[in-house]
């Protein structure tokens, strides 16, 4: 649980990722960005950016284990769990993140 590899700069080594939530990770993909996206138990999504070495939790929080990802050309996501499929634009989630919540004091 919450174990991922990834190989030195000259492919002699393993080393373990720095993973930020004990979980299983059951799906992977490569974005168009180069990114790596690992995908697992409580709806996470997992993002590296630096080849595997860490990775950040972009999304999460639903009660389905992710276990496939596709990057799809216009950079949204087909997620696949036990639930079905769903896509997630990622960047529309991001925007939503960022804007100041409805009723916020200016």
């Amino acid at each position: 649980r919450g174990n991922a590899f990834h190989a030195d700069a000259d492919v002699q080594t393993w080393v373990k990722s720095r993973i930020p939530a004990p979980i299983s990770m059951l799906g992977h993909a490569i974005a168009a960005d180069g990114s790596l996206l690992l995908t697992g138990q409580g709806g996470i999504v997992l993002r590296s950016t630096d080849r595997g070495a860490s990775f950040t939790i972009v999304r999460g929080g639903d009660r389905a284990a992710l276990t496939d990802i596709a990057v799809l050309t216009d950079g949204s996501w087909v997620l696949a769990s036990d639930g079905g499929m769903r896509l997630h634009d990622p960047r529309a989630a991001a925007a939503k993140a960022a804007a100041p919540a409805s009723g916020a004091q200016k």
